[in-house]
């Protein structure tokens, strides 16, 4: 005797899908400020800000899943350029910048290194990812003051006029009191990318 099949009714199949994480984007079309900031950090998106307002970033040329730019130092002092490369790498940011000291590494093998604890990004970075952002803008507008960029240590904001310091490596900044800090408790060591040695007097503009 054949056995009734029951009939299945108003039954419907959804395919699966993957679930992408929020941070990842598909195209360079895609990135906005808020994307930059959960990407490189509070500190990194500040100063990049504020690079980029103070007209630093000299060149920003997409290709394709690739951006390439040119960021001038804010120290007087230094003529040379920060050179960068950020690219989309299965949705996720990855890049590196002449200020890095894996960079020449990272050049001659081509490969571009997620943004981590061991490829910190820095401000000059950030900066050109702004820039990007803004394009065809005439004046960057955005709800941010330049000058709320605020210092690690002690949380003091860094306003234009006053003297700062500012870690080479990285490009994270300190008020007099957060670098006196450090010295004595850190040997004088970023608090950032923890390196020494890298971190230098510099007066914000107006």
């Amino acid at each position: 005797m054949a056995q009734e099949v029951p009939e299945l009714r108003e039954v419907v199949f959804t395919p699966l899908m993957p679930v992408l994480a929020s941070s990842q984007l598909f195209s360079l079309e895609q990135i906005t400020l808020e994307w930059i900031k959960e990407q490189v950090g509070s500190q990194a998106f500040d100063l990049g800000l504020w690079t980029f307002q103070q007209g630093l970033v000299s060149r920003m040329e997409p290709h394709g899943f690739y951006l390439y730019g040119t960021v001038n130092s804010s120290d007087r002092n230094k003529t040379k350029p920060y050179t960068i490369e950020v690219a989309l790498t299965d949705g996720d940011l990855t890049g590196v910048c002449s200020c890095s000291l894996m960079y020449d590494s990272v050049i001659a093998t081509g490969v571009l290194p997620r943004l981590n604890s061991s490829n910190i990004p820095c401000k000059h970075l950030a900066a050109v990812l702004v820039a990007y952002t803004q394009r065809g803008t005439p004046t960057a507008e955005t709800t941010r003051d330049p000058a709320t960029c605020v210092c690690p240590v002690t949380r003091q904001k860094l306003l234009a006029g006053s003297q700062i310091f500012i870690c080479q490596n990285c490009g994270t900044s300190y008020s007099p009191e957060g670098w006196e800090f450090l010295q004595e408790v850190d040997r004088g060591r970023c608090c950032n990318c923890h390196t020494a040695g890298t971190i230098q007097p510099f007066t914000l503009s107006g």
